[in-house]
């Protein structure tokens, strides 16, 4: 790379749904072990939480590339 080569970084920013899909993870197994109702509730964090960090990506995403709507 030459001296007047530039690499952009974007900035990492920080979000809470990948520690709530760890937890729920986490919980479902815990829940296996336990009962089944905390694995059921593990499930429906997880989905909430999988959807949520999605919804994250693809608003970050949108806003850099401008919207096409």
């Amino acid at each position: 790379m030459s001296p007047t080569t530039y690499i952009r970084h974007a900035k990492a920013e920080g979000s809470y749904w990948p520690i709530l899909v760890a937890f729920s993870i986490v919980l479902l197994a815990i829940g296996v072990l336990v009962h089944i109702v905390i694995s059921a509730v593990a499930i429906f964090l997880l989905l909430i939480a999988i959807a949520g960090w999605i919804q994250e990506n693809r608003t970050v995403t949108l806003a850099r590339n401008g919207s096409h709507d």
